[in-house]
């Protein structure tokens, strides 16, 4: 269901912006509720608000902490769907979560896709090259 919070946002007439989602999503995620935190997100998608990329990047910092790539991955297509790119911490995170669970084709496809956009930086190719 609704997140209560972003429930009780929604009937007082306050409609959740950009600003608000890192802080709706944050909460969630810094009690270590990433399920919570992602059906938040999925909620602001519906609603139509524009999810600020920092965070998407609490999530997938997370995510990718916990080493659950398949999540990662889901939430990096939907980031990236959103026109929103990961920063090169981000991606730097996301490379090592995918190289630890012996996902190196995957890493190596994500640091040629991301190259497009100059986003890695000499760490994300030293990740994938160790």
């Amino acid at each position: 269901g609704t997140d209560r919070t972003l429930r009780d946002l929604r009937d007082a007439g306050f409609k959740p912006d950009e600003i608000s989602s890192i802080a709706l999503i944050g909460a969630h995620v810094k009690n270590g509720s990433l399920e919570k935190a992602h059906a938040v997100l999925a909620e602001l998608r519906s609603m139509h608000v524009v999810v600020a990329r920092a965070a998407y990047q609490q999530l997938l910092e997370s995510y990718a902490s916990a080493g659950q790539t398949k999540q990662v991955a889901e939430l990096l297509k939907d980031m990236l769907a959103s026109s929103q790119s990961p920063s090169t911490y981000s991606l730097n995170t996301i490379l090592k979560t995918y190289i630890s669970a012996g996902r190196a084709a995957q890493a190596e496809a994500l640091l040629v896709d991301m190259a497009a956009d100059r986003s890695p930086d000499i760490q994300s190719y030293n990740t994938v090259m160790e």
